[in-house]
């Protein structure tokens, strides 16, 4: 066989290799950057904090207390408000995934994570000083009966005594792990499989920090709360204190561990050259949470789309 025909046996015996190799290893790691649009929340003013564990004595608030009034104030009686507005998605969302490929009948095994964070102005606003009304009457509390001062505790990062980059006013972080049985639905070109088209569903596990509610502050100050039995100690001693917002703090972190489940279903591609070890992948995720992320704040939606799009090492 002379050297013409040898270099064309050896390019055609490439050129088989290179349409029936598969295109994509069986196993494979990829790093993204995610769109997050499955969480929105209403602006929610003026919602009763209703603090179980807190009462004040009447007869420190200012004017005469009203004949048949009991003296015990609680806390779902006293005006203290929560407000949660401008809910907004930060830029800062990455992930990544490990796949395995070529798994007969479901084609592949994927467990993708993504961490996302959001903001919002949470802020308590509370009495600094409640005085009766001359005309007041009445056996239970409420505010149309007193002239109320009120104050305002934001809740920041700085309050909180955190520091992040991305974040100033209340923050809302979200961690996820979705599990995806995937099936390839188209594979361009024939045999070299270039570009693949997939489409999945599976099981997705979450973990936020809750939102600022009264069950959040019940939980981070409820000790506090009992110390206190008039206005005066209520901000100096709770809502002006800076151990307190670090209560807060704390109480975030240890919620951000606890777990959330739901499902998704998985449309996306891959692009990758034969023999090459680098591809890029978009995703997009429909989220489907069994229930409320945070189910203190139903009003926090949680259902939606997330686009993933990154880049991928196969082995």
């Amino acid at each position: 066989m002379n050297r013409a025909a040898l270099r064309s046996v050896v390019g055609f015996t490439m050129a088989i290799l290179a349409l029936s190799l598969p295109a994509f290893p069986t196993v494979g790691i990829g790093f993204h950057y995610g769109y997050d649009l499955s969480l929105s929340m209403p602006n929610e003013t003026g919602e009763q904090a209703n603090l179980t564990d807190l009462s004040l004595n009447a007869n420190t608030f200012g004017g005469t207390l009203p004949s048949g009034l009991s003296t015990i104030v609680t806390g779902k009686e006293l005006p203290i408000y929560i407000n949660r507005t401008a809910f907004t998605r930060n830029a800062f969302d990455v992930g990544g995934k490990i796949y395995v490929d070529c798994i007969p009948i479901i084609d592949a095994l994927e467990l993708s994570t993504n961490y996302g964070m959001w903001e919002y102005k949470g802020s308590i606003i509370y009495p600094t000083s409640i005085t009766f009304k001359s005309d007041a009457s009445g056996t239970t509390f409420n505010p149309n009966m007193a002239t109320i001062t009120y104050d305002t505790a934001n809740i920041t990062m700085k309050s909180l005594g955190l520091s992040n980059p991305f974040v100033k006013n209340t923050p809302f972080a979200k961690l996820q792990f979705d599990l995806t049985l995937r099936k390839y639905l188209l594979k361009l070109p024939p045999m070299a499989n270039t570009l693949r088209f997939y489409g999945g569903a599976g099981l997705s596990m979450y973990f936020a920090t809750p939102l600022l509610s009264a069950n959040l502050i019940q939980k981070a100050i409820g000790n506090t709360l009992t110390t206190v039995d008039n206005l005066s100690d209520l901000q100096t001693e709770i809502f002006n204190k800076q151990n307190v917002e670090q209560d807060i703090a704390n109480e975030f972190m240890k919620e951000l561990f606890t777990s959330h489940w739901g499902a998704h279903l998985d449309l996306g591609a891959m692009l990758k050259a034969p023999f090459m070890p680098v591809g890029i992948y978009v995703d997009a995720k429909y989220q489907i949470p069994f229930g409320p992320i945070d189910p203190n704040v139903p009003a926090l939606k949680s259902s939606g789309l997330l686009l993933n799009g990154g880049v991928a090492l196969d082995f």
